[in-house]
């Protein structure tokens, strides 16, 4: 029987572990805990975990202190790390994934998209390494080859920015990016170009992919940007 993949938990909040283990344990994965950063680089000496989680209130787990240790101690083992946020502190979210961490999650978190978060990232490290050729959240999808995106089987008409969009919206659901992120993702002269002209195109994406439906999974988050929200689809 092939081992579990181990998710590597850090909290010094005991319920917010345990919450944490149940969740992981219950979608097949193994899980191990550290209550702070030393035990975490203490875990990294027995074993390599798939993935981890930590929570950035625990003193000492800041968004790239505890991600510098953890790198200089993996032999260059590339680890997908999670970063879980206070909401009062959701300025964050716009330091992920620019930042040290892979995602980001706002406390109180959502159980279905750190578990989405955790299938992407450990698929991908254990699945042999291929192109791409269909991206797909729901009736969106994008055929990388043919360079082709539709929406519920209908073919999209999209222009270059708003397909470069979708492209980094569906390769990163769920998670935030800030405009200043997304700037050079879709300009080559991103030093030109004025964060708001982010929210024209994300705008021009929406009315694009509603086509007369009301509903997007483009929402806006508040004072931090734009997320391809999957719960809905």
């Amino acid at each position: 029987m092939a081992a579990k993949p181990v998710i590597a938990i850090c909290s010094d909040d005991t319920e917010l572990c345990l919450l944490l283990r149940h969740i992981v344990e219950a979608e097949g994965y193994a899980s191990v805990l550290a209550s702070s950063p030393a035990e975490m680089l203490a875990v990294l000496e027995n074993e390599m975990p798939q993935a981890i989680v930590a929570d950035t209130a625990c003193e000492g787990c800041g968004l790239s202190a505890l991600t510098q240790q953890i790198k200089s101690r993996s032999s260059g083992t590339v680890i997908p790390m999670a970063a879980l946020i206070r909401a009062d502190r959701s300025r964050e979210l716009m330091r992920v994934p620019s930042g040290s961490m892979d995602e980001g999650f706002l406390r109180p978190l959502i159980p279905d998209r750190l578990l989405r978060f955790l299938a992407r990232t450990v698929s991908a490290a254990r699945a042999p390494r291929s192109e791409e050729q269909v991206l797909r959240q729901g009736d969106v999808a994008i055929n990388v080859p043919g360079h082709v995106a539709t929406c519920n089987g209908r073919r999209l008409d999209l222009p270059p920015i708003e397909f470069r969009l979708l492209y980094h919206l569906l390769r990163y659901p769920d998670r935030v990016h800030s405009r200043q992120a997304l700037i050079p993702v879709l300009w080559d002269d991103a030093a030109r170009v004025n964060p708001r002209s982010v929210d024209i195109h994300v705008s021009r994406l929406r009315r694009i992919l509603r086509n007369g439906n009301t509903g997007t999974p483009i929402k806006t988050v508040r004072a931090c940007g734009y997320i391809f929200d999957t719960c809905g689809l």
